[in-house]
């Protein structure tokens, strides 16, 4: 495989990370909406059904958000020992973001849940 084709899969690799962020985004806000719209109508049973598949798909989109970070470096070392250091010189600087975002997505996912408990639970003044 040469320098190119691996940091072609690379870049394939960040577009992945891309979509899954965006499902991410997508998840968490439809999970807010409808926290916060019919949050506290819902029955017991609905929320656990609700917060169980929510968590489910979360974390297994952030599962592989993290997979594919760690396949794309596996990926740079790999044009790294073949002595190409100019190419992916770039990309090495982005994966410390993307773990970092990984952290934001798990934060993102209890502080969902805890919205969630928050509607269900209004504080009486």
């Amino acid at each position: 495989m040469t320098e190119y084709e691996m940091t072609d899969i690379i870049m394939s690799r960040y577009a992945q990370m891309t979509e899954q962020a965006s499902l991410y985004f997508a998840l968490v806000s439809g999970y807010l909406i409808t926290a916060y719209v019919v949050g506290s109508r819902l029955t017991r049973l609905q929320v656990t059904v609700i917060n169980t598949l929510y968590c489910l798909w979360t974390v297994g989109i952030l599962g592989g958000y993290i997979n594919t970070v760690n396949d794309t470096i596996e990926l740079e070392q790999v044009i790294r020992s073949v002595g190409a250091t100019t190419t992916a010189g770039n990309i090495s600087d982005s994966t410390s973001a993307a773990y970092s975002f990984a952290i934001v997505q798990a934060i993102g996912i209890i502080a969902s849940l805890v919205f969630m408990w928050s509607v269900r639970h209004p504080r009486t003044e």
